[in-house]
């Protein structure tokens, strides 16, 4: 498990910024200079509902967490335009998600 993240310019891979936590199975939205990425599962075990804004340089807590924890959920859209939905609660088989939740940025 890794803060780490990586960019691809076309050619090549690039090392960016480090997120604040090492996490999995997180949703994302966004691009290489304007990003969110959001729930997952930390090194504990734990699916922290925590969203982290990324700017192209450094990723911060946006203060704006997911209603609703968890892992392997889809994301889609910018960072001021987002939304993420399915995934899971848990790994239990009838764990799976059916929310949809809408992220709005601002300038």
């Amino acid at each position: 498990l890794t803060s780490e993240t990586y960019y691809y310019n076309g050619t090549t891979w690039s090392a960016g910024g480090k997120m604040m936590a090492a996490k999995k199975q997180m949703g994302a939205a966004g691009t290489s200079t304007s990003a969110l990425s959001f729930g997952g599962e930390d090194r504990y075990g734990r699916k922290p509902n925590r969203t982290e804004y990324y700017d192209g340089v450094a990723w911060t807590d946006n203060n704006s967490d997911i209603i609703t924890s968890r892992i392997s959920l889809v994301g889609c859209g910018t960072s001021m335009s987002a939304l993420n939905f399915g995934g899971f609660s848990s790994y239990a088989a009838n764990a799976i998600g059916n929310k949809t939740e809408e992220y709005v940025g601002v300038s």
